[in-house]
């Protein structure tokens, strides 16, 4: 399963269940569950994180050592790593911008759960 998949299907479960669900035990069952996925995403980030710091640091490498020995096969490997990078770049961005969402989506669970009680 793609990650953008499976981090979109788990946004929708959550806002779905939001709407629908307004029992204290039931949140807080979504919200541990929730927490766990976030988790889990934090693991996935800093991999990606570290992955990607790594082609960053290889395509810095070999756009310099294009400069300095300026030949095709310098100048491709720096193109292909320069594209993967910038890949991966997106693909981090994508990872950051959307467990930010998810803390905010906590933030409204419980939320949920102190009004529930109070009531």
């Amino acid at each position: 399963m793609k990650i953008r998949n499976y981090m979109k299907k788990h946004e929708q479960t959550i806002e779905s269940l939001l709407k629908t669900v307004d029992n204290p035990e039931d949140l807080q069952r979504i919200n541990e569950k929730h927490k766990q996925v976030i988790h889990f995403m934090q693991h996935e980030r800093l991999i990606h994180l570290i992955v990607m710091l790594a082609f960053g640091l290889f395509t810095l490498l070999a756009l310099v050592l294009a400069f300095i020995w300026p030949c095709p096969k310098t100048i491709i490997l720096s193109g292909i790593l320069l594209i993967l990078t910038l890949a991966y770049l997106l693909h981090y961005f994508y990872m950051e911008n959307t467990i930010q969402c998810w803390y905010e989506l906590m933030d409204r669970i419980d939320g949920k759960i102190e009004n529930s009680r109070i009531v």
